[in-house]
Protein backbone atom coordinates (compact mmCIF):
# COMPACT_ATOMS: atom_id res chain seq x y z
CA UNK A 1 0.00 0.00 0.00
CA UNK A 2 1.29 3.49 -0.90
CA UNK A 3 1.44 5.52 2.39
CA UNK A 4 1.17 8.53 0.17
CA UNK A 5 -2.65 7.70 -1.06
CA UNK A 6 -3.32 6.69 2.62
CA UNK A 7 -2.12 9.84 4.35
CA UNK A 8 -3.49 11.94 1.15
CA UNK A 9 -6.69 9.75 1.81
CA UNK A 10 -7.03 10.07 5.91
CA UNK A 11 -6.27 14.00 5.64
CA UNK A 12 -9.04 14.41 3.08
CA UNK A 13 -11.34 12.54 5.50
CA UNK A 14 -9.81 14.19 8.48
CA UNK A 15 -10.79 17.87 6.38
CA UNK A 16 -14.46 16.77 5.45
CA UNK A 17 -14.81 15.88 9.00
CA UNK A 18 -13.44 19.61 10.17
CA UNK A 19 -15.76 21.14 7.20
CA UNK A 20 -18.57 19.34 8.42
CA UNK A 21 -18.44 20.00 12.20
CA UNK A 22 -17.69 23.84 11.41
CA UNK A 23 -20.77 23.94 9.35
CA UNK A 24 -22.85 22.62 12.05
CA UNK A 25 -21.73 24.89 14.60
CA UNK A 26 -22.77 27.63 12.39
CA UNK A 27 -26.10 26.12 11.65
CA UNK A 28 -26.70 25.39 14.84
CA UNK A 29 -25.34 29.35 15.95
CA UNK A 30 -27.61 30.01 13.14
CA UNK A 31 -30.76 28.46 14.77
CA UNK A 32 -30.39 29.98 17.50
CA UNK A 33 -30.10 33.58 16.36
CA UNK A 34 -33.29 32.87 14.20
CA UNK A 35 -35.19 31.79 17.65
CA UNK A 36 -34.47 34.75 19.47
CA UNK A 37 -36.03 36.77 16.46
CA UNK A 38 -39.08 34.80 16.77
CA UNK A 39 -41.89 37.59 17.44
CA UNK A 40 -45.32 36.12 19.87
CA UNK A 41 -47.93 37.75 17.33
CA UNK A 42 -47.07 35.29 15.18
CA UNK A 43 -48.75 32.38 17.17
CA UNK A 44 -51.73 33.89 17.14
CA UNK A 45 -51.72 33.59 13.11
CA UNK A 46 -50.63 29.99 13.14
CA UNK A 47 -54.58 28.77 14.36
CA UNK A 48 -56.03 31.82 12.87
CA UNK A 49 -59.23 30.24 11.43
CA UNK A 50 -58.72 26.83 12.77
CA UNK A 51 -61.03 25.62 15.44
CA UNK A 52 -60.35 23.11 18.39
CA UNK A 53 -62.54 20.28 16.85
CA UNK A 54 -60.44 20.22 13.66
CA UNK A 55 -57.27 20.04 15.08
Amino acid sequence: MNTSKVSTSLLSNLMQEVLRLLRQKELESCYREASAEIDPIFDIAVSDGINDKTR
